[in-house]
C-alpha cells in the first residue's frame, strides 16, 4: 500500500530544511520507520549524486566554452 510518509520543505533564508511526518509514519513500528527511511536517504543520495554529476559537467563545459571564446578572440 502506498501513502504519504513525510512532507519536507526548505527555507533558503534560514537556510534549513524542514520535515513533518504523516500520522502513517507516526504509526509504523520501529523496524518499519528505519527501513522506510533507509529506502528515502538512498533515493535522496542517488538524486543529490546525479544533480552533483550534472553540474560538475554543466561547469566543466561552460568553463570549456568561455576558454574557447578567449581563445578565439586572441587569435583573430
Amino acid at each position: 500500500m502506498r501513502h504519504k510518509m513525510l512532507n519536507i520543505t526548505y527555507d533558503w533564508e534560514t537556510e534549513q530544511a524542514r520535515i513533518n511526518y504523516s500520522s502513517h509514519f507516526k504509526s509504523y513500528d520501529d523496524l518499519e520507520k528505519l527501513d522506510s527511511l533507509k529506502d528515502v536517504i538512498n533515493m535522496l543520495e542517488k538524486k543529490y549524486e546525479e544533480t552533483r554529476k550534472q553540474f560538475s559537467l554543466r561547469s566543466l563545459v561552460s568553463k570549456y566554452n568561455k576558454d574557447r571564446r578567449e581563445h578565439d578572440k586572441i587569435n583573430r
